[in-house]
């Protein structure tokens, strides 16, 4: 046992569980063969707070596979997970997101983006960003719309509903 009341400093790398951190922070264990249960401290890492069981536990499947969950260790109670609360773009399968939710594949092409801003109507795209065109669904003008993009960022319009219509092929139903 240790205890510090004072400042502690390192110079070198800390370790966990492992006599030879290859990193700055590494926490060493054996691997968990499951996900985790609420109400159940588990994983190989854990932010908890200073009243009651909650925290944020981290851990690795045996399959390789990695988690991080918001929960109580002390009751069924799973808590929301929070990312970017006071701004800034989440990416997935990117480094460098453009959009408040960019999920790109392996190639480096889109899969989904979440726009938003104060800049232009909020909107979702599903496409591949190749030239094919791709498919948004939101605002287009003042109206709710599903269009059909094709190569470059032009809007046209496949489906339209304003004021309860429904117009097919029409930007204008009646």
């Amino acid at each position: 046992d240790a205890a510090f009341s004072r400042n502690l400093s390192v110079g070198g790398n800390v370790g966990i569980g492992t006599t030879n951190p290859g990193v700055r922070f590494q926490i060493g264990t054996s691997a968990v063969s499951a996900f985790p249960t609420l109400g159940t401290a588990s994983g190989h890492a854990a932010l908890t707070g200073n009243v009651g069981g909650w925290g944020m536990y981290l851990g690795l499947e045996d399959s390789g596979k990695g988690w991080i969950q918001q929960m109580r260790n002390d009751g069924a109670i799973a808590y929301d997970f929070i990312l970017q609360p006071v701004g800034g773009n989440v990416g997935i399968g990117t480094t460098a997101p453009e959009y408040k939710l960019d999920v790109k594949d392996a190639t480096g092409g889109f899969i989904t983006r979440f726009k938003s801003s104060t800049v232009g109507n909020p909107y979702i795209v599903f496409g591949t960003n190749n030239g094919m065109g791709d498919i948004r669904f939101g605002n287009d003008s003042s109206n709710v719309a599903l269009v059909n993009t094709t190569g470059g960022w032009q809007w046209t319009t496949q489906l339209n509903i304003m004021n309860g219509n429904v117009g097919i092929g029409t930007v204008t139903p009646g």
